[in-house]
């Protein structure tokens, strides 16, 4: 039990540790898009339109006519905008970061060894429980 307390919070400290400077870094330089947002696409699945409209933070705000169509719509854009940042947080919650970007320098390890702690925790077994 004090372990897993333990891990937890080593786990919480790491992950405020990078938020709170990316936050800060984000609201200084914010990189969101800033081109012309007005483009219309078709996707195939929906019942009826769909629009994102994009605030002057490049946050999307998505409307729908039903719980099925905005599921989509939202799907589109986190694959369209995030996709990448999704798939580095998958890896790195699976341990297999370092098969995306090699044995590389990583806080005070490499990115071998936080694959190899983070495999201990076993957090892709623990998804597929969740999602079973």
């Amino acid at each position: 039990m004090l372990g897993r307390t333990l891990g937890l919070g080593l786990c919480l400290l790491v992950c405020s540790s990078c938020a709170i400077p990316t936050l800060v870094g984000y609201r200084a330089s914010p990189d969101h898009p800033r081109e012309d947002r007005r483009e219309t696409l078709t996707l195939p699945g929906l019942k009826a339109p769909a629009s994102v409209l994009f605030d002057d933070l490049g946050v999307p705000h998505i409307r729908a006519e039903t719980d099925a169509d905005l599921l989509h719509a939202v799907g589109y854009m986190h694959g369209r905008m995030r996709f990448f940042e999704m798939d580095m947080m998958r890896r790195l919650a699976e341990g297999r970061l370092a098969e995306l970007v090699g044995d590389n320098p990583i806080l005070d390890s490499t990115t071998v060894h936080l694959d190899v702690a983070m495999r201990g925790w076993d957090f892709g077994r623990l998804a597929e429980q969740d999602v079973a």
